[in-house]
């Protein structure tokens, strides 16, 4: 790191190549949250089944997709409808776009000149194009 004087008695530091500022990042060698996460994912215990009862093996990830699935078993409508979500999709939002509310358009300029207008003639042709649908 190159240190330089600055301004009012100040210190300039800047970096070179290589160099790491103390506290970046994790410490060397340590694996970062989503690594982790994948290799508890990955882990097989043994557990019983919430249906059948048996116990058998299961990944991190599968025990986690059952207590979801136990909680939608006990009535929370919050984790059935996440499992929806996952296994048939989110439910799409219809949205009503209503054109007839515009009927004026302008294009403005940022010192508020109006670049264009439209005019009557051209209203009149877009009305006529409207009730031909």
């Amino acid at each position: 790191m190159k240190t330089t004087k600055g301004r009012n008695n100040g210190i300039l530091k800047t970096l070179e190549p290589g160099d790491k500022l103390p506290g970046a990042g994790h410490p060397k060698g340590q694996q970062n949250t989503a690594t982790r996460m994948k290799r508890l994912f990955e882990l097989v215990v043994i557990d019983k089944n919430p249906i059948t009862g048996k116990n058998e093996k299961f990944t991190g990830a599968e025990l986690l997709d059952m207590a979801l699935f136990k909680k939608a078993l006990k009535g929370d409508v919050n984790a059935y409808r996440e499992i929806m979500d996952r296994v048939e999709g989110k439910v799409i939002q219809p949205m009503d776009v209503n054109t007839q509310e515009f009927t004026e358009i302008k294009l403005i300029h940022a010192d508020g000149k109006v670049l264009s207008d439209i005019s009557t003639s051209e209203q009149e042709a877009i009305e006529k194009m409207k009730n031909e649908r």
